[in-house]
């Protein structure tokens, strides 16, 4: 449950999550979070993430680790960068392969040094063949991996997104998008 009085860590109303409901989250350190066996120094940057964050945001990140779809909106400077660095940072503690993409290279790049570790444009996670004029990456040839964030996936057209689900088979992907990309006319 979303509570509007909460603000974020600019101050502005914390409208990062829209519709969705959240988990009621008791602390960073709870046993299901420190549960996974992650790279030595892990947990550690993820409690120094989670201090920053507020209190929604932190539901944020205790949600990420519950269902297999996760839908992450909110307009500019409502905190939805530093919330995904903690998504992820939680799942490569827990020992996850967590792979980034981004519909195009300048969005991939800001993701990368956002987040840390590489990203990729979709196109050149799915393996475009331009000569096949296909996806190598497919139902039939998934993506390996246990998570996978889609930054800026308003930008996505319905072939790409498509292309995109067929990929997956996995147990956990989390999708970025502004609230609005269009100004109203």
């Amino acid at each position: 449950v979303t509570d509007k009085d909460e603000t974020d860590v600019t101050g502005k109303d914390d409208d990062i999550f829209g519709a969705l409901g959240f988990v009621n989250v008791a602390g960073s350190d709870s046993a299901a979070l420190r549960a996974g066996m992650g790279p030595p120094g892990a947990w550690a940057a993820l409690n120094a993430s989670l201090r920053t964050l507020s209190p929604l945001q932190r539901q944020a990140v205790e949600r990420a680790g519950l269902g297999k779809l996760m839908v992450l909106t909110g307009g500019p400077g409502t905190g939805k960068t530093f919330t995904v660095r903690a998504i992820v940072q939680r799942w490569r503690a827990e020992g996850k392969e967590v792979l980034l993409a981004s519909p195009t290279a300048r969005a991939a790049n800001v993701l990368a040094e956002a987040v840390g570790g590489a990203a990729y444009t979709i196109h050149r996670l799915l393996e475009y063949n331009p000569r096949e004029g296909c996806f190598m990456r497919a139902a039939n040839n998934p993506l390996q991996a246990d998570a996978v964030v889609i930054d800026e996936a308003s930008m996505l057209d319905v072939h790409l997104a498509g292309e995109l689900s067929l990929s997956l088979s996995l147990p956990r992907e989390l999708r970025l998008g502004a609230a609005c990309k269009c100004s109203p006319r």
